[in-house]
């Protein structure tokens, strides 16, 4: 979520290394608004899939500060590399931005990816038991981010439900 303050402009900050909760905790104490977006995402392995919240942006932050009052404070955090842009005009991110962002990740505090598929998409089964059949997406399931596929194997049409992460979409059929 955007952190509530001051109408001030927005910046990016690039962190050290891995150091971004660590400056951010940082920035929050010195009273700097800090909005760090996240996204939920996946990694399979061969038995199972695992979820993870991870950073949208990794090695950056962004931060609504005053130029004149909070830069030196913001540049010489610990955690901090630089605030992108001329060292003595860093660039702004339009606060549309943030707050498109800032909506997508919605209550839940993180972007959740859907797999960009629509009814009629050609798509290839990645994994799982039915993996390397072709088949047509139907529509989305009941469940969140399942999706209906047909698929033909052994001369007969059947209509799977599956996980959206396990298909590839290749195109969109007929």
């Amino acid at each position: 979520m955007i952190p509530a303050g001051p109408r001030l402009p927005w910046y990016v900050v690039s962190t050290r290394p891995r150091k971004e909760e660590f400056a951010r905790m940082l920035l929050e104490q010195a009273g700097i608004a800090v909005f760090v977006p996240l996204v939920l995402e996946w990694s399979r392995s061969r038995r199972r899939t695992s979820e993870k919240v991870n950073l949208l942006f990794p090695g950056y932050l962004f931060v609504r500060m005053s130029l004149a009052r909070d830069y030196a404070r913001v540049r010489w955090t610990p955690g901090v590399g630089r605030v992108l842009g001329p060292d003595e005009h860093p660039t702004t991110v339009d606060e549309s931005l943030i707050d498109e962002i800032s909506a997508r990740m919605g209550s839940k505090g993180y972007i959740v990816q859907r797999a960009e598929l629509a009814p009629g998409d050609r798509v290839e089964v990645k994994h799982g038991p039915l993996a390397g059949l072709l088949g047509l997406v139907e529509g989305p399931s009941t469940a969140p981010e399942r999706v209906r596929i047909l698929l033909t194997f052994f001369a007969r049409r059947a209509t799977v439900e599956m996980d959206g992460r396990d298909v590839l979409r290749l195109g969109h059929g007929c």
